[in-house]
Parts: structure tokens; sequence; C-alpha cells
């Protein structure tokens, strides 16, 4: 049998976007047609799923995300382990690890290298050139 969900993909977020729209739960549990229990578990789970994979630093300006990347970075150079990094800036493993991601991703990429850069402005400006002469005078 299928579970009630309002037309929301799970009863989860059906239970959320009722208690937002200012249903009590217990006039929840009555549209849904579930216990109080079930409407306070699903809640309570829901929130706590979303604040584990929300981002470290969702809603900071990007000057402090671009910081602490810059730090995650520093500590990885300077010996630390990516949970040591976690603990000591307080940010969850999984951004640590992407963070760290980025990094072995840039460093193995050709197309970040000084010569590729050059050859790619070289191209371009000669492209430039030939096809907008007049913004090249």
């Amino acid at each position: 049998m299928a579970k009630p969900t309002m037309g929301y993909p799970t009863r989860t977020a059906a239970i959320r976007a009722l208690l937002t729209e200012g249903h009590t739960v217990k006039e929840v549990a009555d549209i849904l047609g579930i216990s109080s229990s079930t409407v306070s578990g699903l809640r309570i789970s829901g929130e706590r799923k979303k604040k584990a994979s929300a981002p470290a630093f969702e809603g900071r300006p990007p000057a402090l995300v671009d910081q602490a990347e810059d730090r995650v970075m520093d500590l990885w150079e300077a010996g630390l382990s990516a949970m040591r990094i976690a603990a000591d800036l307080g940010v969850p493993l999984s951004y640590v690890q992407r963070v760290l991601g980025y990094m072995r991703e840039t460093s193995t990429d050709m197309a970040c290298s000084r010569k590729a850069i050059t050859i790619a402005s070289a191209s371009l400006l000669a492209a430039i050139r030939r096809h907008h002469p007049e913004r090249c005078a």
C-alpha cells in the first residue's frame, strides 16, 4: 500500500511543507492519516539528514569559503590528515575530502600548466585578430 505523500516525493517532504504552512503536528498527522509520533519522528529525521548533507559553508560569503579552502590546502601540505584538518577547522570530513579532491584534479590537469595556458592564450589572441581586427587596433 502506498504511503500518503500529498504529491510530494516523500512523506518527510510533505510533513516539512505542511509544517511550514503553519499546521500543527496533530493536523499534519490527520491530513496524512498517520500518527503524531510518526510525524515528529520523520520531521526530526529529515532535519538531521538535511543538516548532515548541507554544505559546510552554505550561505557564507565567497571570501570566507575561499579562506577555508586555502586553510584546508595549507594544512594538507603541512602533512595533516584529512580527519585532523576537519577536526581542527570544525568542518565535516566530507568537505575536507571534497577540497582535497579538487587539489588532486588540478594538480594532474595538464590544461592548468603554464605552457598550456600560454598556448591557449596565443590561440585565442590569433582568433580575435583574425575575426575581429577592429578590436586589436
